[in-house]
C-alpha cells in the first residue's frame, strides 16, 4: 500500500511567529544524497529584512574526498574549488551566525535541514531549532492544480528569472528561492492561492493551516507491506483496502491523453494514522527500496534510523 503522512510539512518548529519578520533562504550543495556517507561541498544564503534582500553569504567548504564527475558536472563546481574551501568545523559558526533566530527557508528543506542537522549532530554541535518554511510544500498548497514543483516550475510559475545553466550551484538557487518566497508570501497574505480556505496567512501557523483535506495528494507516499495475523487482521485489511479506493485516491490523468475514451489513472493512498488504529492484527513492513526504512537508513541518520523503527 501506499502510506502518507496527510499534510504538507510547510512550516516545522513554528514558534507562531507574524509573518513580517527576518529571514534567510538557504541551499546546500552535497557530494550526494545520504547525510551518512556524503558531504556538504558548498553554502549558499540571503537575508530577508522587511521585504527585501538584505544580505548575501556563499562559501565552499572541503569535504576531503574527491567529487564525482556526476557532481562536477550537475553543480559546475570544481575540485579545485573545494580544496579550497573551508573546513566543515569552520563553516559552521559562519552558518550559525548568518542564521541567527531568523526563520529558515529552503526549497525541499527536509533534505537541507536534515543534511545540515546531520553534520551539527557529527561534530556534537546542537540541531537547529529555528522555524523552518519549506517552498515546495509552500507552492504544493498555494497551487494546487499544478503538478510540477521543481524549482524551475514555481519560478516560471511566479515569473522569477531562472537559467538551467547557472542552476544547482547554492547561492544561484538559495537567490531564486528568496524571489520566489516573497511572492508566495504576498499571495498567501492577501489569500490569493488555490487553497480552499483562501486564508489570509499573518502567522506562520496560519501558513501551515493552509493544509486541507486534499493535501494528502501532494504528499509524498511510501511503500508499506500489510499482513493479517488472524481472522480479524483480514477483516481489518478489507477495511483499509476500501477506504484507501474511496476516500484517498489520487487520479493523475489518463493512461493515453490522447484517447478521450481511455480510462483515468489512479492511485489509492492511505493515512499513516488509519494504519496505526487498525495495526493490532496486523504485521507492518516497510517494504523495497521505496519504504520509510530503507530511505532513512540510506541517507538519514543513526537517530532518525532508530526512532523510525
Amino acid at each position: 500500500m501506499n502510506m502518507v503522512d496527510p499534510d504538507l510539512k510547510i512550516v516545522t518548529n513554528s514558534d507562531n511567529r507574524a509573518l513580517n519578520t527576518d529571514y534567510v533562504v538557504f541551499d546546500l550543495e552535497t557530494s550526494g544524497l545520504s547525510s551518512r556517507y556524503d558531504q556538504i561541498i558548498e553554502f549558499g544564503a540571503v537575508r530577508i529584512h522587511n521585504g527585501y534582500i538584505s544580505d548575501k553569504l556563499q562559501f565552499f567548504i572541503n569535504p576531503r574526498l574527491k567529487l564525482s564527475a556526476f557532481t562536477s558536472a550537475m553543480t559546475n563546481i570544481r575540485q579545485e574549488d573545494v580544496d579550497h574551501g573551508l573546513l566543515m568545523i569552520e563553516a559552521f559558526p559562519k552558518i550559525l551566525e548568518f542564521f541567527g533566530k531568523s526563520v529558515l527557508i529552503a526549497q525541499n528543506a527536509t533534505f537541507d535541514i536534515g543534511f545540515l542537522n546531520a553534520k551539527l549532530t557529527e561534530y556534537n554541535l546542537p540541531e537547529l531549532t529555528n522555524p523552518v518554511i519549506d517552498t515546495l510544500d509552500l507552492a504544493r498548497a498555494l497551487n494546487k492544480e499544478k503538478k510540477r514543483y521543481r524549482l524551475g516550475n514555481i519560478a516560471k510559475l511566479y515569473k522569477v528569472e531562472y537559467d538551467e545553466n547557472v542552476a544547482h550551484r547554492a547561492d544561484y538557487d538559495a537567490d531564486v528561492t528568496a524571489q520566489i518566497f516573497l511572492k508566495m508570501l504576498y499571495s498567501a497574505q492577501d489569500g490569493l492561492n488555490d487553497a480552499n480556505n483562501q486564508i489570509k496567512c499573518k502567522t506562520l501557523d496560519d501558513l501551515q493551516s493552509l493544509n486541507d483535506s486534499d493535501s494528502f495528494k501532494k504528499v509524498m507516499k511510501k511503500h508499506i507491506t500489510l499482513l493479517a495475523k488472524n481472522q480479524d487482521g483480514i477483516k481489518d485489511l478489507f477495511k483499509l483496502v476500501s477506504i484507501s479506493h474511496t476516500d484517498y485516491l489520487v487520479f493523475s490523468g489518463k493512461a493515453n491523453s490522447k484517447n478521450e475514451n481511455d480510462e483515468f489513472i489512479a492511485e489509492p493512498r492511505i493515512p499513516r494514522d488509519i494504519i496505526t488504529h487498525y495495526r493490532k492484527n496486523l504485521l507492518l513492513g516497510s517494504c523495497c527500496l521505496n519504504g520509510e526504512i530503507f530511505e532513512i537508513a540510506a541517507n538519514r541518520t543513526q537517530k532518525e534510523l532508530d526512532k523510525a523503527i
